[in-house]
C-alpha cells in the first residue's frame, strides 16, 4: 500500500474523530442524544480507521524488511555458491598429468572430494532439492568409454565426476530461484 493512500486514511480517521469530539460537545440541546450517538459512533469509526492505517503500516514494514533481508540472504548464497563454482574450475584446470608424480594425483583427488562434499553441505543447507540435482549422476557414466590421455590414470575416475558435478552446479546457478530460495 502507498504512503499517500496510508497519510491518506490516517487523516481520514484523524478527521472523524474531531467529527465525532465536535458532536459529544455540542452542547446540551433537544438534540443531545442525537448528537452524543453521532458523536461517539464517529469517534469509534475514526479510532478504527486510525488502527488499521496503523496496523497496515507496520505490515508494509515489516513485508519490506523480509524481503530484503531475502534478498540479502540469497546474495550471501551466490557468492558462496559462486567461490565454490571457482573453487571446482580451479581444480578442473589442476589436472594431474600422466607425468604427474602419484602423491600429486592422489592429493588431487583427495581436494576434488573434499570440494564435492563442501559444495554439498553448502547446497543441502540451501535446499534439499539442491544437493539432489547437485549429486546426480544421469549421464555420469555415459562417456566412461572416453580416456583423455593427458590425465593421470588414477585421476581419470574423479575427473569425469568433478566435470559431471560442476555442469549440475552451473545447471543450480542457472534455476537460482528454484534451488537457492531463502527458506
Amino acid at each position: 500500500m502507498s504512503r499517500q493512500l496510508l497519510l491518506l486514511r490516517a487523516l481520514l480517521g484523524v478527521l472523524l474523530m474531531f467529527y465525532g469530539v465536535m458532536h459529544l460537545v455540542a452542547g446540551f440541546s433537544a438534540e443531545f442524544w442525537t448528537n452524543f450517538i453521532i458523536g461517539v459512533l464517529t469517534l469509534t469509526v475514526g479510532i478504527a480507521v486510525l488502527w488499521i492505517t496503523i496496523i497496515q503500516f507496520v505490515a508494509a514494514k515489516r513485508d519490506e524488511h523480509q524481503r530484503k533481508l531475502r534478498q540479502g540472504e540469497m546474495g550471501m548464497r551466490l557468492q558462496q555458491l559462486t567461490d565454490l563454482m571457482r573453487r571446482g574450475q580451479v581444480l578442473q584446470h589442476n589436472t594431474p598429468s600422466q607425468a604427474s608424480d602419484p602423491n600429486v594425483a592422489e592429493q588431487w583427488i583427495q581436494s576434488v572430494e573434499t570440494w564435492i562434499s563442501d559444495t554439498n553441505g553448502f547446497l543441502g543447507s540451501c535446499s534439499e532439492q539442491a544437493s539432489i540435482a547437485f549429486m546426480d549422476d544421469a549421464g555420469t557414466w555415459a562417456w566412461t568409454t572416453v580416456v583423455t590421455p593427458a590425465i593421470a590414470g588414477s585421476a581419470h575416475q574423479e575427473y569425469r565426476i568433478l566435470t559431471h558435478r560442476l555442469e549440475n552446479l552451473h545447471s543450480i546457478l542457472d534455476n537460482q530461484d528454484v534451488y537457492l530460495r531463502p527458506k
